[in-house]
């Protein structure tokens, strides 16, 4: 498969080796300090820290906030929000499957108009675009890296919330084909 760059309307990266550019996408994006969102399994077969490992040898910061799970609560987008503070960050790199994009994108907002994110349940209630994001996925399923959408859990309530950050786009997207085919069938969506 040849490498190959489109929008819609973000900018999409994808082929063998791509993740390598994402220092430079960071730079144009005027990020120096990265919040690495992702989660304990990516963590334990060590793509967390290949991604980290580029982060800085490029220069930049990276703290990591990596307790994502499945269908991610208020709660771990709270504990998210407040690292993203407590370290300076001024971009985020969410890497992985859908949680973890979903949870970049709520930071992202909450970071940028403050609130909690119920506030934000619903098409056109975020007013304008959220802090630089690059997503990174690492499996093939479902599509959280080109949708607008962060899909997040009330855990007091069980209610799940939809956010829709229609002008929030994900600036900026490494996808490397290289991550998905390294993962275990069961890894990435069939």
């Amino acid at each position: 498969m040849k490498d190959f760059n489109f929008k819609i309307p973000q900018n999409i990266q994808f082929g063998m080796g791509s993740l390598k550019k994402l220092p430079e996408i960071l730079a144009e994006n005027h990020s120096d300090n990265i919040l690495l969102v992702s989660d304990r399994g990516l963590e334990k077969i060590g793509v967390v820290k290949k991604v980290q490992d580029i982060i800085e040898a490029a220069g930049l910061k990276c703290t990591s906030y990596l307790d994502v799970v499945p269908n991610p609560t208020v709660a771990v987008v709270n504990e998210a929000t407040a690292l993203y503070k407590e370290c300076g960050a001024t971009s985020i790199v969410a890497l992985g499957g859908g949680s973890s994009m979903d949870v970049g994108k709520a930071v992202g907002v909450l970071v940028n108009y403050g609130g909690k994110i119920t506030d934000y349940e619903g098409n056109h209630k975020v007013p304008g675009p959220i802090v630089p994001m690059i997503a990174i996925p690492t499996t093939a399923g479902t599509g959280s890296e080109v949708t607008p959408f962060a899909v997040i859990t009330d855990e007091t309530t069980g209610k799940t919330y939809q956010a829709a950050p229609l002008p929030a786009f994900v600036q900026g997207i490494v996808d490397n084909g290289g991550l998905l085919k390294s993962l275990k069938a069961r890894g990435a969506a069939k």
